[in-house]
């Protein structure tokens, strides 16, 4: 029985570590074209490792091309969803929980039911809307359509619930307001959720490509997601290492975040169905 249990653990690791190898390698190839010279980039053979490594590829994407204000817009829009978002789940997920009023919980149904709607139904309106207000080609264009984020609220809820709700009637005897309440006490004991949420909401906006397509059509008004298409309108194979570099720019905030914070981003997903 044991042999056999050994059997099915390593037959699993070597699964875990195949689909892990095809998931990464694309990435892998990415890194390495990017260090890689022209004429070395379209060979027979697959080499991850370069003949011989050189940063032009990135300097001349710096230089070149606008990569350096794609980056900002990118920084710029994906910082200011992620902190609206944030604040919008944190004090939507707290009346919820905390407040007692009729139809608390037919509004929390209206959140999660919002999930299943998908972005093609809002994408026109959410367009007509930002182009009569005049807001496009701007950050504002890009942030206000995503500012409330109805998995945020989810999860945020679910974790509020397992709050010791004697502390919060405890605040509230010594004379504490909601928004002290809130600001002293819940957002201190759940910061460590909260911080792991704003990560998944910062990679989230990072990699938004869509919806900034739409309305960020002028030049110094793209994003890193949508400055990349000017190298595949190039056909000349020159620039495939151009375009490789501003690729490994483009994920590497978010892969350096993911890295970091792995343990608080999979303890947020685990945590979010503990208690309905």
């Amino acid at each position: 029985m044991k042999y056999k249990k050994y059997i099915f653990a390593v037959f699993r690791n070597l699964m875990l570590l195949l689909i892990g190898f095809i998931v990464v390698f694309p990435i892998l190839i990415m890194i390495s074209n990017s260090f890689k010279l022209p004429d070395d980039i379209f060979v027979k053979r697959i080499n991850l490792i370069p003949a011989k490594v050189t940063v032009s590829n990135y300097v001349r994407a710096w230089v070149d091309y606008d990569v350096p204000t794609w980056f900002w817009n990118s920084i710029g829009t994906a910082v200011g969803i992620t902190i609206l978002q944030l604040i919008i789940c944190i004090l939507a997920s707290y009346s919820v929980v905390f407040f007692e009023f009729k139809g608390r919980n037919i509004i929390f149904s209206f959140f999660v039911a919002s999930m299943l709607v998908p972005f093609q139904v809002t994408m026109i309106p959410n367009y007509i809307l930002v182009s009569k207000m005049g807001i496009l080609n701007t950050w504002t264009a890009v942030i206000l359509p995503n500012l409330a984020n109805a998995f945020g609220i989810f999860i945020l809820r679910q974790h509020f619930k397992s709050f010791p709700y004697s502390l919060y009637e405890a605040a509230i005897i010594e004379g504490c307001n909601s928004l002290e309440i809130l600001w002293s006490i819940v957002i201190p004991i759940c910061k460590a959720f909260i911080v792991a949420l704003l990560i998944l909401f910062f990679i989230d906006a990072w990699n938004l490509y869509f919806w900034p397509l739409l309305v960020m059509r002028t030049p110094e008004s793209k994003t890193l997601s949508i400055g990349l298409q000017q190298f595949i309108d190039y056909e000349l194979g020159h620039r495939w290492g151009n375009f490789m570099a501003t690729a490994t720019l483009a994920c590497l905030p978010t892969m350096i975040i993911y890295i970091i914070m792995q343990k608080q981003i999979i303890a947020t997903y685990a945590k979010s169905g503990l208690k309905g």
